[in-house]
């Protein structure tokens, strides 16, 4: 006799990563889901994120760190960080070509990203600041392309956003630097320049921790379930708030005493 249907219904996770999946492929804007239907904690959509990101089969290469300061928070009305998944492909060396008239937001955010010299693995004890900084190989100048799958991505609630890889789009990385050859991370300042937009300035400090602090945050959000791996790229948040680029842009990042990172948008 043949197995009756199921009348299960999808839940909201698989949802929210089933509309991402469509709209990675197809490029399309999504609209908000309905309430019933899209999540409404950050643990629904951490669920949805490794959903999409198994679905889509591309490899990981690191994460991104949002809301990581004051001005960041305000913006998505958050009370604390979160975290994405940057898609291997999605990380470009300095001086990276994009799309600029396929893409709707094109925002630049100049952050400090971490590759890493050794694993942070899954375990029960809480990681320490000087452990985890012990773990970095080298930091980075880089510029997060911020592009979201959804559209008016601001009001479809940070669940959501977080489903969305955190909204990223891509990584732009600056050569790297040893820490010892760095010193004080927290020192770093940053010139950010974009092409018809004014100039914004900022620095490490202002991530809370700085960039070691906000490391140490996603070793201890994920040390309960994949941890963080050697090789793997962490970008720690803006330093220096949000740019909406135009559609043809060049965009060059200044960091003192840690290098300089462009891209383009043609």
């Amino acid at each position: 006799m043949a197995a009756e249907p199921s009348t299960k219904r999808p839940s909201r996770t698989a949802w929210a990563a089933a509309w991402l999946e469509e709209a990675f492929v197809s490029g399309a804007p999504l609209a908000r889901l309905p309430d019933d239907l899209r999540p409404r904690t950050a643990a629904e959509g951490y669920r949805a994120q490794a959903r999409l990101v198994a679905a889509l089969g591309i490899p990981v290469g690191g994460w991104k760190i949002g809301c990581t300061s004051a001005a960041a928070r305000a913006i998505l009305g958050e009370r604390g960080p979160f975290a994405g998944r940057v898609l291997a492909p999605r990380i470009l060396a300095s001086g990276a070509a994009l799309p600029g008239r396929a893409l709707r937001t094109r925002g630049l955010e100049p952050e400090i990203a971490v590759t890493l010299a050794r694993d942070l693995p899954p375990r029960a004890e809480t990681y320490g600041t000087a452990e985890v900084a012990d773990a970095i190989a080298t930091f980075h100048p880089a510029i997060e392309v911020v592009e979201p799958r959804w559209d008016r991505w601001l009001e479809v609630g940070v669940p959501s956003v977080i489903a969305d890889l955190g909204a990223n789009g891509w990584l732009v990385l600056g050569e790297g630097t040893a820490p010892a050859a760095l010193g004080d991370p927290l020192a770093v300042t940053v010139r950010m320049t974009v092409d018809g937009t004014a100039p914004v300035e900022g620095g490490a400090a202002a991530v809370d921790g700085g960039p070691v602090g906000a490391l140490t945050w996603l070793a201890n959000h994920l040390r309960r379930s994949e941890g963080l791996r050697v090789g793997e790229v962490v970008s720690t948040g803006t330093c220096a708030g949000f740019v909406q680029a135009p559609a043809e842009a060049a965009a060059t990042a200044r960091f003192e005493g840690l290098g300089t990172v462009s891209l383009r948008f043609v």
